[in-house]
């Protein structure tokens, strides 16, 4: 009974009886599988390389230009602001930013487009409701 009573006798024949621990397989598969993330790895890095060095010319953010005039006026201003005004000063770069403010449109936007499809929806379902009842 060593061999699994639920095959056909014609696949009990098949099993080979030189097969390497499970262990050795799985060392084997891991091994390779470490090889392939590290070649994979090799080659993101490259590419992304590559982009950054075609991408180098960006336009400097607001907050950067902000946080330069503040490191070029000297260590005596940077004595006279305090922790809030810091954070006031950097809240501001942040609410600058021109992206931002597109981005907060197109929010308000879609609030306003699941605003109306709401009320639509509800409209349909009183008027279905309405229907039936006349019915």
């Amino acid at each position: 009974m060593d061999k699994p009573e639920f095959l056909p006798t014609s696949d009990q024949n098949i099993i080979p009886e030189n097969l390497p621990a499970p262990t050795d397989k799985y060392k084997l598969k891991y091994q390779q599988c470490k090889t392939e993330m590290k070649e994979g790895y090799k080659q993101y890095s490259q590419r992304n390389a590559e982009n950054t060095k075609s991408n180098v010319t960006y336009k400097q953010s607001p907050r950067n230009k902000r946080d330069e005039k503040c490191v070029q006026d000297g260590e005596a201003n940077t004595d006279d602001l305090t922790t809030l005004d810091r954070k006031a000063l950097l809240q501001q770069g942040y609410a600058d930013n021109p992206c931002d403010k597109q981005q907060r449109a197109r929010k308000l936007d879609a609030e306003i487009v699941a605003a109306e499809k709401k009320k639509q929806i509800v409209a349909e379902q009183v008027m279905t409701d309405h229907l039936s009842r006349a019915v």
